[in-house]
């Protein structure tokens, strides 16, 4: 036997949907279930999460917090019992008294009076507080010269099953919950019924938390769309090179892939390359001036130069290298060893149970200095009777052997083989500090000879410089301490490359000065001299490019984002999914049934389709023709209530209906029928009626 599972209500469906869904998406479901409308704080805070998630901002702000639960929620899907008692406390509602108040009973609860009375006072601040299609314009008493223009309120008393009366505070432009759950009918919802397509009026509860996304998600996607076009720019940097180099092509070329540190180097222009830009212009004044002689003897002592750091390097990557950390490792692991046997064999000989660095370097340098002054004072200490050397006390018997026996430790071969390590260690150290690490110093004469033939090999020879020299310090601190863990553990990477870069290009510019190709070498002069030139433009504009560069990687980014992200289509697939499972099917039945009880069978269809975060629906007249165009006023009057009852009673949360003048332009017959059915209706529901019919009246009555 097939067991029948209860339905899901709508809010379990949505907090199962919520889990599945990015941050910032759960938090604008979130709040469209526990605040209706997102406030622009709230959308604000959405657009941040969203940001995040698709790492478009700094990463450092402060984000909101998230909801724990998706709907916070417990109630079933009725909402339990609920029923309005009285509206009192109104404050510019028309020209209604603040001191005036509406009671209504729990079933159905009928307002009479004539025209001017007050009851359009009271139904539309019923229409604004409660759920209506329309939106009716509250304006406060106009006979009153000294009225401040201020939002209407009014105080709801409403009482939730058998529990105390509650007050319910409102003011246009609030939203409660609970009074949502009464529906409003008048002329204005009526037009709108028959007038147009229009979404499902019922909203039945839950089902308005998609709207609400939807809008939201619009909202992030203009935010998002101008916040794109905003940093979306054109590349002005390239006005200003005129001419073709390096720095010219990879300006031109910039997007959202650019190099940024290719382009940081390039912008480097300092004191280095300042002198490198004097050098070539004197270099091609003097080529240009047939005088290639200067020039031809300064590469040829760059030639020198660069040889001579190329051989400081051998010999300083043989001395700071990897074999010579391999060296001191092995040196330092000896000296252990051996320092570890010494101190076993010196305690051993002579230990006390009270003596705890007997076998410690302290305690060897003591016992050395013991000895030195004893046989400066006499050969043949020490002997039975002989002074102690700090107390002056004669020695005894079992004194003098257990000194000799200490100096015996001195002169094992363990305390040699420590002794012998130290002296190895402390001569690496003297050897490491001779070590010249600078290859390039300042003030020598090959660091200006190069800033001027070539400023890029000082800059690498430099950052090489200050590697070396970190380097060196390890290793003396390695030494110095006896401990090998301070060793460098970085890859040893001498500047081989970029000084072989440097003699090739020297030797190839000192070949074509011989062979007198002057003009091939004024070209590459001039190559030279304009991309110095445009380095130097690159390197006052640095920090705009680089922004430039930052805001096409973050429109790029965003734009892709954007694409994957904003589409609405998650949450009204997810709508028309739940709309087929708890609602469709039964609205077209019903409508029949609702126009048949309302005297009101009339040649019209029913169409539902979807539209971007919304089903709609449309009432039209057979042929395609609308019902404000076939029908008359009346019909049309009785065919809109019909489809408010049919919303309404599809609507499991529904507590109450409030009816505007309901048969205004409608014959005996339909008042009756519809006098039936208000009377009907309030045996399953609050039902409250504003009429000033006395027929209609007398019918309901």
């Amino acid at each position: 036997m097939q067991i029948e599972t209860a339905p899901k209500s709508i809010w379990q469906e949505l907090t199962n949907w919520g889990k599945s869904l990015p941050e910032w998406q759960r938090f604008i479901v979130s709040h469209a279930v526990r605040d209706g409308t997102l406030t622009p704080e709230r959308v604000d805070d959405a657009y941040r999460l969203f940001l995040r998630q698709g790492a478009l901002d700094n990463g450092d702000e402060t984000l909101p917090e998230l909801p724990t639960s998706v709907t916070g929620r417990g109630m079933p899907d009725t909402g339990g019992p609920f029923t309005l008692k009285e509206i009192t406390s109104l404050t510019d509602v028309n020209a209604i008294p603040e001191s005036s108040s509406l009671k209504f009973g729990d079933g159905l609860t009928v307002v009479y009076g004539h025209n001017g009375a007050g009851k359009s006072g009271f139904a539309r601040i019923l229409a604004a507080a409660c759920f209506s299609r329309s939106e009716p314009r509250i304006i406060g008493n106009i006979y009153d010269d000294d009225r401040i223009a201020r939002d209407a309120r009014a105080t709801f008393l409403v009482e939730r099953g058998n529990r105390a009366i509650e007050s319910l505070s409102f003011k246009v432009g609030d939203e409660h919950t609970d009074l949502q759950r009464i529906s409003v009918f008048d002329a204005a919802a009526a037009r709108v019924h028959l007038s147009k397509e229009n979404d499902l009026g019922f909203q039945p509860a839950g089902f308005d938390v998609f709207d609400e996304v939807v809008r939201v998600i619009g909202l992030i996607r203009a935010r998002i769309d101008e916040a794109i076009e905003r940093r979306h720019k054109p590349n002005r940097f390239v006005q200003l090179f005129s001419d073709s180099s390096d720095v010219s092509a990879l300006v031109g070329r910039l997007d959202d892939k650019s190099d940024v540190a290719e382009l940081v180097e390039l912008a480097r222009f300092g004191e280095t390359e300042g002198k490198r830009l004097d050098e070539v212009l004197q270099r091609e004044s003097e080529l240009i001036a047939d005088s290639p002689i200067n020039a031809l003897e300064a590469i040829e002592t760059s030639i020198e130069d660069v040889s001579k750091i190329k051989a400081l390097v051998d010999d300083v990557g043989e001395k700071l290298g990897r074999t010579a950390c391999d060296e001191i490792r092995n040196l330092i692991e000896e000296h252990e060893a051996a320092s570890l046997a010494a101190n076993k064999a010196g305690s051993e000989a002579i230990q006390h149970p009270q003596l705890r660095q007997i076998g410690s370097d302290d305690w060897k340098s003591f016992v050395a200095a013991s000895r030195n002054l004893a046989l400066a004072e006499n050969e043949s200490y020490p002997s039975e009777g002989d002074p102690c050397l700090l107390c002056h006390r004669p020695l005894d018997a079992l004194s003098a052997p257990l000194i000799r026996r200490m100096w015996e430790v001195l002169e094992q071969e363990a305390a040699k083989a420590a002794h012998a390590t130290e002296e190895k260690l402390d001569r690496l150290i003297e050897s490491l500090g001779q070590v010249e690490a600078d290859l390039l110093p300042s003030e020598s004469r090959i660091r200006e000879q190069l800033s001027r033939q070539d400023p890029s090999l000082v800059a690498k020879l430099d950052v090489a410089s200050s590697s070396l020299k970190r380097r060196k310090q390890k290793m003396v601190w390695a030494l110095d301490l006896r401990n090998k863990g301070t060793l460098p553990s970085e890859p040893f990477e001498p500047p081989y490359k970029a000084l072989s870069t440097s003699l090739t290009k020297l030797e190839a510019q000192k070949s074509d000065l011989q062979t007198g190709q002057v003009r091939k070498v004024l070209h590459g002069l001039r190559q030279e001299h304009v991309s110095l030139r445009h380095r130097q433009v690159l390197s006052q504009n640095i920090d705009e490019v680089l922004d430039f560069v930052s805001d096409l990687k973050w429109v790029q980014q965003a734009t892709r984002f954007k694409s994957r992200s904003t589409s609405p289509r998650f949450a009204t697939d997810k709508q028309r999914a739940l709309f087929g499972t708890l609602i469709e099917g039964r609205y077209k039945e019903q409508l029949t049934q609702e126009c048949s009880k309302l005297n009101c069978t009339l040649p019209i269809e029913f169409r539902a389709k979807g539209r971007i975060g919304r089903t709609v629906k449309g009432l039209t007249a057979l042929g395609g023709n609308k019902a404000e165009e076939i029908f008359s006023e009346g019909e049309q009057r009785a065919l809109a209530l019909a489809d408010f009852l049919t919303e309404v009673g599809l609507n499991p949360g529904s507590a109450g209906i409030v009816l505007d003048d309901p048969v205004t332009s409608l014959d005996h017959a339909r008042k009756s029928a519809i006098a039936g059915r208000l009377v009907e209706e309030a045996k399953d529901r609050q039902v409250v009626a504003f009429t000033h019919d006395l027929v209609f009246l007398s019918f309901l009555a």
